[in-house]
């Protein structure tokens, strides 16, 4: 009997013993706690925030690019096209004819300033040749002028991200003689 109770005794501390070490394998080697938890959470949302801002930034610079290179390809197609046209049709109304041409979206704005360079044309008495001297710097002798070259300033605005971007290309037309 006395063998008995000790077999029980002993398998009752053997048992306390098992449970005791289970609960510590629970605590120490099996699971998570909720400060690793909190812990984890923190540095992937860190992480997620950190790409999730490099993606945002990268769309919104693929957008600018892809603005600014429409509206260059638009400035270049109109400079070459008022290349091509006589020069007596590179007029101030230039603008909605080109707008209409190409079919440029509403998001950008056109502007074509037609400038005319005037020059003098003199006759100097000794040679009998004719010159042309610019405007500013000419003695002017008659009341005539020819003009042969045109200034054309071809503008093109467009709004992205509440900022408004310009391309600005300026062209000499020259009439041809």
């Amino acid at each position: 009997r006395r063998q008995r109770q000790m077999c029980i005794r002993d398998r009752n501390k053997i048992e306390e013993k098992m449970n005791q070490k289970n609960i510590f394998k629970l605590k120490s080697n099996k699971g998570f706690t909720m400060q690793d938890l909190i812990i984890a959470i923190t540095i992937f949302s860190i992480f997620t925030g950190l790409i999730c801002t490099l993606i945002v930034n990268i769309f919104i610079m693929q957008a600018e690019s892809n603005a600014q290179e429409v509206a260059t390809l638009y400035a270049v197609q109109i400079v070459e096209y008022i290349d091509k046209i006589a020069f007596e049709d590179v007029t101030e109304n230039l603008s909605t004819e080109v707008v209409e041409m190409f079919n440029i979206p509403s998001g950008f704005n056109i502007d074509i300033k037609v400038t005319e360079y005037k020059t003098s044309t003199k006759s100097t008495k000794e040679s009998g040749l004719k010159t042309q001297a610019n405007f500013e710097e000419a003695e002017i002798t008659t009341d005539e002028y020819d003009v042969y070259t045109k200034m054309v300033s071809t503008n093109i605005s467009y709004t992205l991200n509440k900022e408004e971007k310009n391309i600005l290309i300026n062209r000499l037309k020259i009439r041809e003689i």
